[in-house]
C-alpha cells in the first residue's frame, strides 16, 4: 500500500473540469481564490479568475488617476494578473488557472 496524501495528484475523481472564481481583490475574494485552488486541487481542475473591471475605472482596486481609458483598463489588467500570479504563489498552488479580465457590471458580466 503506498501513501498519496502527499501527492500532487488530485485526491479525488470528479466530473469537474474548472472551478470560476470572480476575484475583486478584496479578502473576501482573496479568501475565495485560495479556496478555489485547494478544490481544484482535490478535484483534478483548473481554476478560471475573473476580475472585472467596473466602468467607471476608478472603482476598480487598481485604478491609476491620470491614465485615458484604453491604458486604464490594460494598466489594471497587468496589476490584476500580477496579484493574482502573487496569490497563487503564496499558496504554493500548481493547479492551472486562467486570468479573464472585462470591464462591465459584475453581476451581468460573471
Amino acid at each position: 500500500m503506498t501513501d498519496t496524501s502527499s501527492s500532487s495528484q488530485p485526491m479525488i475523481s470528479s466530473p469537474w473540469k474548472r472551478v470560476l472564481v470572480p476575484v475583486d481583490f478584496s479578502a473576501p475574494s482573496e479568501a475565495a481564490f485560495a479556496y478555489a485552488l485547494r478544490l481544484a486541487h482535490t478535484v483534478g481542475a483548473e481554476v478560471r479568475v475573473c476580475h472585472i473591471i467596473p466602468t467607471p475605472h476608478m472603482l476598480d482596486a487598481f485604478y491609476e488617476r491620470g491614465l485615458a481609458p484604453p491604458d486604464t483598463v490594460k494598466r489594471i489588467t497587468q496589476k490584476a494578473r500580477k496579484r493574482i500570479k502573487e496569490l497563487a504563489a503564496t499558496h504554493a498552488s500548481t493547479v492551472p488557472f486562467h486570468m479573464h479580465c472585462q470591464e462591465g457590471e459584475a453581476a451581468e458580466t460573471i
